[in-house]
């Protein structure tokens, strides 16, 4: 058997045990330096986000109020603004103070269960109250209004406008404000025509059509005919008037 003789140097053993411990330990202090770095960042980064989570609930509890203060401003305004149609009612009817109400109560009804506002009410039964309806008339009449406005997907003061030219037009009396929006529906769903292009061909036709005898169902009837042939609106009305004119030489 061969024996192999390994000389081992017991100083440099030494020597290198010391290095090797000493760098042990010199890493031991950089670990525990970095957990105390990191422990301190962490507390940092915990005070950073409870300072950003306050900040958020800063803004949002100033966004917060923002919103609701420009929905109390909204009500206000809204509020004012049906006040002023109210007051300018009042100003063209002379209503008493309890038909006063009696409109005030329609156009909030209305405005609670339609798609339309108190104020926009208001104003349809302003326009029907200036084209010379009483109170009473206009309080009867906006409910007929407001299903021309759906069916033409128009506005309320469109719509009132329309229906309280007609009523004059024709001499019709307010109380048949249902016939008027019917026949206008009717003839603008089987014609190639709408209800705001009836009523500016009924502003050229109807006065002199009524002049001549002519019932408005009549009258839209032939205003139908002539949209069917590409002649709408004031077109038409100019049309059936001229036609109306020469008839009366």
């Amino acid at each position: 058997m061969v024996l192999l003789s390994l000389g081992v140097d017991p100083t440099k053993a030494v020597s290198g045990s010391k290095k090797a411990q000493t760098a042990i330990n010199k890493v031991g202090k950089q670990a525990v330096n970095t957990e105390r770095s990191l422990g301190r960042l962490n507390k940092r980064m915990h005070a950073t986000g409870r300072a950003a989570a306050m900040m958020r609930g800063g803004l949002g509890g100033a966004m917060g109020g923002l919103v609701g203060l420009a929905g109390a401003f909204k009500v206000v305004k809204t509020l004012g603004s049906f006040e002023e149609s109210m007051a300018r009612i009042k100003g063209v009817t002379g209503a008493t103070t309890e038909t006063l109400a009696r409109m005030s109560a329609t156009a909030r009804e209305l405005g609670a269960t339609t798609s339309f506002t108190a104020t926009q009410s208001a104003d349809a039964m302003l326009i029907l109250s200036r084209a010379g309806l009483t109170a009473s008339e206009s309080i009867a009449a906006v409910k007929n209004v407001l299903n021309l406005a759906l069916v033409a997907n128009i506005g309320m003061a469109e719509a009132a406008d329309i229906t309280a030219n007609t009523l004059r037009q024709f001499g019709i009396e307010a109380d048949q404000t249902a016939r008027v929006v019917n026949t206008l529906t009717l003839v603008s769903n089987k014609s190639n025509t709408d209800i705001t292009q009836l009523g500016e061909a009924l502003k050229m036709a109807g006065p002199i059509a009524n002049a001549t005898g002519m019932s408005l169902e009549t009258t839209t009837s032939v205003i139908g005919v002539l949209s069917d042939a590409g002649i709408k609106a004031t077109l038409a009305g100019t049309g059936l008037r001229g036609m109306l004119v020469a008839l009366m030489d």
